[in-house]
């Protein structure tokens, strides 16, 4: 996915900082390719939404995506390319499991059983 050329300036100085433990690189990455990130999680879920009526919100996955690689180090050699392909499969992991929930819970999934005796 191409970055907007607005948020593609650093980025991947950004990255080897981050990948050097620099929080507020990690940061300002975020920061900086949110959008691009937001785009590409409404693209992913606009096959969702169309085949089973769902009403999620992109900057949900996002952010979710965001919580789960808090512990991931980027490598040095880290690209672009690479770190987007890193958060669209974890963005996809994110969206599955909450396709899985609402199917879980369609499906009784939240019943508590009793035993009879």
């Amino acid at each position: 996915m191409p970055l907007s050329r607005a948020n593609a300036k650093g980025v991947t100085m950004l990255l080897k900082r981050s990948s050097e433990g620099d929080q507020d690189a990690r940061n300002e990455l975020i920061e900086r390719l949110y959008p691009d990130l937001r785009q590409l999680a409404a693209r992913m879920l606009d096959g969702f939404r169309s085949k089973r009526g769902h009403t999620m919100q992109a900057t949900e996955f996002v952010s979710e995506a965001y919580l789960r690689l808090l512990g991931y180090e980027p490598a040095a050699t880290a690209t672009k390319g690479e770190f987007f392909g890193i958060y669209a499969t974890v963005i996809r992991h994110v969206i599955l499991d909450y396709v899985k929930s609402k199917a879980r819970l369609k499906r009784g999934g939240d019943v508590e059983f009793v035993d009879l005796d």
